[in-house]
């Protein structure tokens, strides 16, 4: 499991692809970013457990077993 660096834009598996915790997210580029955490992969509106657009820096606490979205936004793994 990776733990430095970054994790560009993409959908990410809580617990496996990066450990539970708090983390900042970055917008990438010149339009708000997106996140959304949800109880599945399946990416499904009835399985969104949060979701928001932001623009510069937004902190966020993710939890084993979610699913992390990220669109024009990276996170820092610490």
């Amino acid at each position: 499991m990776k733990q430095i660096g970054i994790l560009p834009e993409g959908m990410y598996s809580v617990g496996n692809d990066l450990p539970a915790g708090n983390y900042k997210i970055i917008t990438t580029g010149s339009f708000d970013g997106y996140f959304e955490i949800c109880s599945n992969s399946s990416h499904s509106f009835g399985s969104i457990i949060t979701n928001d657009f932001f623009s510069g820096e937004k902190n966020l606490t993710v939890y084993d077993g979610q699913y992390l979205m990220l669109s024009n936004a990276e996170l820092q793994l610490r």
